[in-house]
């Protein structure tokens, strides 16, 4: 009996499993510390497999033929990164892995990337399950059993509960920040966000609700930021009517933060992780301590010498700071410029200009905040919510 292999099927299951640990691979997931070395080359190298399978198959996934400027610019933008910082085996190793996964990303349609996308949220919601649950449950004073785990030659201090960690530092809190399997609450709630935006339209699906749970839990400023914004963006997407979304958004803003420093007087986790650093101090958001003071200086010198064009060795700072002024010290102004190259190309591609706008808006935001426009996990929900279509283009109802 002769077994036949459906190849396109091969095909996309290889770009998925590609895709997922690329995905994953800068939110560094505790299991997978021992080998995280292996997960960019190693997603890289499956999506490499199911390109040349696809090449064989009467139905190729790789079909999109418009995308040669983002694809040249991320290239561009990668291996720049790389010659301005430090080159070795495992910056080259890992360079050619990112262009791959732009390569292939940026060769599907955009209802492939749609699909791809529907795989990884399935994916990050079904973790979301277990860690959320878990998580709460330790908050209801079940006892779980933990281990200690450190990361970074101690940079990250853990409790690790197996489905999620607690940071030393949130150690005796009322509520922790949630973190799930990740190193920062930042990093899941912003991913999170992206997710949903590139899923507007499907967010009553089961994979998604424990999604915006973790968004909640994580008490991320930058996600509690972010998410109020999707949501408008997607009405605005969807050229509904927005003036009466933001009216009553507002009204639930409003109604958080006064029941926020009305609970307890105020002596309440949400106050101290969101509202009180969205209070003005020294002409400025009490929150926005991205970079200390030793950092802007170095930043005030290099803005003053040649360096200002090609950056400085980042990798001598302090550890702690981040944000669009860290790369620019990195990577100069030329760095600042690919970047905007890159994703302007990127943009272009979309057919739905509201979606592109939309992600460029949030991608810019983040940028600000916490300078890593090149991680996977951010730049693939970005990519398809600029290209993915609510209406065809011939459609009348189809406005910018």
């Amino acid at each position: 009996m002769q077994i036949e292999i459906d190849k396109n099927a091969v095909s996309w299951w290889l770009l998925c499993g590609g895709m997922i640990l690329l995905f994953f691979a800068d939110m560094h997931p505790w299991f997978m510390w021992p080998v995280e070395q292996f997960m960019m080359p190693g997603g890289a190298m499956l999506c490499g497999m199911a390109v040349v399978l696809s090449m064989t198959t009467d139905k190729p996934l790789f079909e999109r033929t418009d995308s040669f400027y983002a694809f040249l610019f991320s290239s561009v933008v990668y291996v720049y990164c790389m010659m301005t910082t430090y080159v070795t085996f495992g910056s080259i190793v890992i360079s050619i892995s990112a262009i791959i996964a732009f390569y292939c990303l940026l060769r599907l349609s955009p209802k492939n990337a749609e699909r791809l996308i529907d795989v990884i949220a399935m994916c990050y919601g079904t973790l979301m399950i277990f860690s959320v649950g878990a998580f709460l449950a330790v908050l209801l004073e079940v006892s779980i059993p933990f281990t200690d785990a450190e990361y970074q030659d101690g940079n990250y201090h853990y409790l690790n509960y197996r489905f999620f960690m607690i940071s030393i530092l949130d150690m005796g809190e009322e509520m922790p920040r949630f973190c799930s399997y990740f190193i920062e609450p930042s990093h899941l709630g912003t991913t999170a966000c992206f997710l949903l935006l590139a899923q507007w339209g499907k967010w009553r699906k089961w994979y998604n609700i424990p999604i915006m749970a973790a968004i909640f839990c994580s008490l991320s400023l930058a996600a509690y930021v972010i998410f109020p914004l999707i949501v408008l963006l997607g009405f605005w997407i969807d050229r509904k009517s927005i003036l009466p979304k933001v009216a009553i958004l507002l009204g639930l803003v409003v109604i958080f933060f006064v029941a926020v420093m009305s609970y307890e007087g105020g002596d309440n986790v949400l106050y101290d992780r969101v509202v009180d650093r969205l209070t003005i101090e020294d002409g400025g958001l009490k929150g926005n301590n991205r970079v200390d003071e030793d950092f802007h200086n170095l930043l005030m010198d290099m803005l003053d010498s040649p360096d200002i064009f090609f950056g400085r060795d980042g990798t001598k700072l302090d550890w702690g700071n981040s944000g669009a002024m860290v790369f620019l010290y990195d990577y100069g102004i030329v760095g600042m410029i690919l970047i905007l190259l890159m994703y302007l190309a990127v943009f272009l591609l979309g057919s739905d200009k509201r979606r592109a706008i939309s992600a460029a808006m949030v991608i810019s935001i983040i940028f600000m905040v916490d300078g890593h426009a090149l991680w996977l996990c951010y730049f693939i929900p970005i990519y398809v919510t600029a290209v993915s279509t609510t209406l065809k283009p011939d459609s009348d109802e189809y406005t910018i």
